[in-house]
């Protein structure tokens, strides 16, 4: 007599639903990954937690030390080093004139501010040779001088133009407008290249004799309206966007 085929044992599947419950936990570490790395870091506080965990791995206690502001405001550092302060507009002004001043260029160069711009004002005889877009020698150290500090802040600038101005001789000359154009672009040139200026934020003018600064009847006001100009202007106001409301 044959005998009877036992039947499987019913497996059980009252565990399964942790597959599930992992498979969950994994997506949301996988989230959670993706939005810590795509978070604004506070080195400060990064540097803190990791020298914490290390401490606790070594036998330490794994507190974290305080993070708060420090006496009299101050933001505290990480091993001992003031945190470097963002460069500001405002700041400008003053690195300029101290710049000038220290190097006794006042003579030479003069620093104007104007409502919310700045203008850095050179003599044509001081970059240039006469009638003549070559720049000379001592020229070039003295923008070299200026262009430093605007690399160094060109964070906190939003533009420079500029500006190429010749005297009025008393005859009209097309000519007067491609030279003060191409002293424009000659120092545009060398503060972009020499000084590392971004170049994205300059541009040119050239405006021949029509924007004078002191009276044509005189060498000396035809002199003095021989120049080239730097028009430094902030930043425009940030617009608010949801990136800007949400940390």
């Amino acid at each position: 007599m044959a005998k009877k085929k036992q039947a499987d044992p019913e497996k059980d599947n009252s565990e399964r639903w942790l597959l599930t419950y992992s498979d969950m936990i994994t997506l949301l570490l996988a989230l959670f990954i993706m939005l810590y790395a795509m978070s604004t870091i506070d080195a400060q506080k990064y540097a803190q937690i990791a020298r914490s965990i290390a401490g606790a791995f070594e036998g330490g206690s794994g507190d974290l030390p305080d993070v708060g502001d420090g006496p009299a405001g101050e933001s505290p550092s990480i091993d001992g080093e003031d945190p470097e302060q963002p460069a500001e507009f405002s700041d400008l002004y003053e690195r300029l004139t101290s710049e000038v001043a220290a190097n006794e260029l006042s003579d030479l160069v003069d620093v104007l501010q104007k409502d919310d711009s700045i203008i850095v004002r050179f003599k044509d005889s001081v970059l240039f040779f006469p009638d003549s877009p070559q720049m000379r020698p001592e020229g070039q150290v003295v923008l070299t001088k200026i262009g430093t500090i605007l690399a160094d802040m060109s964070v906190a600038i939003g533009h420079v133009r500029i500006e190429g101005h010749t005297a009025d001789t008393g005859m009209e000359n097309v000519s007067a407008f491609d030279l003060s154009a191409q002293r424009a672009t000659t120092v545009l040139a060398f503060i972009v290249v020499e000084d590392r200026f971004p170049q994205a934020k300059a541009s040119i003018a050239g405006y021949s004799h029509y924007v004078p600064i002191a009276e044509n009847t005189t060498e000396d006001g035809r002199a003095r309206n021989r120049r080239v100009e730097l028009l430094i202007t902030p930043p425009p106001p940030e617009e608010v966007t949801w990136e800007t409301i949400l940390p």
